[in-house]
């Protein structure tokens, strides 16, 4: 008995120690998400001081309070060093504790209390650490800190290496780590590096988000002087107002073409069943395939201004779908419906779809896609596949394509130049009329060509024209 109850007092006393470990944790964590980082930091010294013992996440909650801009904006610089000097301590401590296996989450918190700071040196230092570690693979968030920092500098040679790390950990810039570059490039009056940052951010910025880049770009133009710049349109042909130079249709890279098209392999191949049914897919693209140049998202033109009750089966309307067939048939193109097997049913089908159906086996512009498929990886896949001159009919936004895909970007370039969006107009003598906003014979995106710059903006039709000088005078 004695034995059994000694057994029973460690499992309570265990149990009211790990009882007492999570009401401490559940402090520090409420203490952090209210950015009071001082008395999270009392908390753990109690912790410390009781010998509770110090999970992984009590560390990460402190580093995270470390590393936020709330905790330190607006603050004084007492303040900033605190969270800095915290910062390295926990991530000293975690190690001891723990081990060498700290997580990106940790040192992105250190990084960014040491920018902060005002302390780069600190923060490229733990940005190495963390590049040479196993277990902690760099970010995004991880560089834009440092970026931001240097932005406030003149350190041109720095920023460009930082710049050269991110692209040997293939971490993708977005417009404000370009931007950051370019004040550097401007405080410093670097001309040396701007071209390649420049061609850098056109090929990774389908179109810049604001004016702003605008801004950044001019100052960096009229301090060097060998530029001017000129907010101008774009005619419908592609020749700029200003300079009189034709924009390109610039598409997806062959490279990149191929990537996007394995991606979608993967996407799709989740089972040996689906494995069967994308080979029987791909040998039929590769035989039949590609011959066609306009492919039709059968679902979205069906469902298009259509009424669907949640609470029942609904399905395609193929002759909606054949309008936008027929508009590209008298147009000359080739094109391809694909839909689900479950919108052609036999017995949902009326006499004037089953017509349209026999019509468009009749005339191979029908691609049925089995059940439980996503039906859109097939039709992107070949659109994708077929190159230059083919074009997708979708109103579908791509949201959870994007999402879904490692190169995002390529996936943007790519529906920019191939999408096709729709609507119908009124009926005519006796046709329905289709209205399609096309792709543009050139590309909404930064564009360089005969030492002339072509800056484009999100929220407008407007252009930025930046001409070389030559001899006193401007080209064009």
């Amino acid at each position: 008995k004695s034995r059994k109850a000694n057994k029973n007092t460690k499992k309570f006393k265990g149990n009211k120690e790990k009882c007492k470990a999570q009401i401490f944790q559940d402090e520090i964590r409420e203490l952090c998400l209210k950015n009071d980082l001082n008395e999270a930091v009392i908390k753990y010294e109690e912790m410390k001081e009781n010998k509770i013992e110090l999970e992984i996440s009590t560390f990460c909650f402190i580093l995270s309070a470390c590393g936020k801009e709330q905790t330190i904006k607006n603050s004084s610089k007492k303040l900033s060093d605190f969270a800095f000097e915290t910062a390295k301590r926990m991530l000293s401590e975690l190690k001891e504790i723990h081990g060498e296996n700290v997580s990106e989450n940790a040192y992105t918190a250190l990084i960014r209390s040491a920018c902060n700071a005002g302390n780069t040196e600190y923060a490229k230092s733990a940005l190495v650490t963390m590049r040479n570690s196993q277990n902690a693979k760099p970010k995004l968030r991880s560089y834009s800190p440092i970026f931001s920092e240097l932005s406030k500098s003149d350190k041109i040679d720095e920023i460009i290496d930082l710049w050269n790390w991110s692209k040997k950990d293939e971490v993708s810039l977005e417009e404000n780590q370009y931007l950051d570059i370019f004040n550097v490039c401007i405080a410093s009056s670097a001309t040396s590096h701007f071209d390649d940052v420049m061609k850098a951010y056109a090929d990774d910025m389908v179109v810049p988000q604001t004016k702003q880049a605008w801004e950044v770009l001019k100052k960096y133009f009229e301090k060097i002087g060998s530029h001017t710049c000129e907010e101008t349109k774009v005619k419908f042909s592609g020749q700029c107002f200003s300079c009189k130079e034709m924009l390109k249709s610039i598409d997806v890279s062959a490279k990149s073409r191929e990537r996007l098209l394995e991606e979608i392999a993967k996407l799709v191949c989740t089972n040996d069943q689906k494995v069967s049914e994308w080979k029987g897919f791909t040998e039929w693209a590769e035989k039949e395939g590609s011959k066609y140049d306009v492919i039709i998202d059968g679902a979205n033109v069906g469902y298009f201004r259509k009424k669907v009750d949640k609470n029942s089966k609904s399905y395609a309307d193929l002759e909606q779908i054949d309008w936008v067939a027929k508009h590209y048939k008298r147009k000359g193109k080739q094109p391809l419906v694909f839909l689900h097997l479950k919108h052609m049913e036999e017995s949902i089908l009326n006499e004037a779809s089953r017509e349209v159906l026999e019509k468009w086996n009749r005339e191979n512009t029908i691609k049925q896609i089995p059940p439980n498929t996503n039906d859109d990886w097939y039709w992107m896949w070949l659109a994708i596949r077929n190159g230059s001159g083919c074009l997708v009919v979708s109103n579908d936004e791509g949201r959870d394509h994007k999402f879904g895909m490692l190169q995002p970007f390529s996936f943007d370039v790519w529906t920019e130049r191939h999408q096709v969006y729709f609507k119908f107009g009124k009926w005519k003598d006796g046709r329905r009329q289709i209205l399609v906003d096309e792709p543009p014979l050139y590309s909404k995106r930064v564009q360089f060509e005969g030492g002339h710059w072509h800056v484009p903006v999100e929220e407008s039709n407007d252009w930025l024209c930046v001409r070389k000088k030559s001899n006193g005078n401007l080209k064009g």
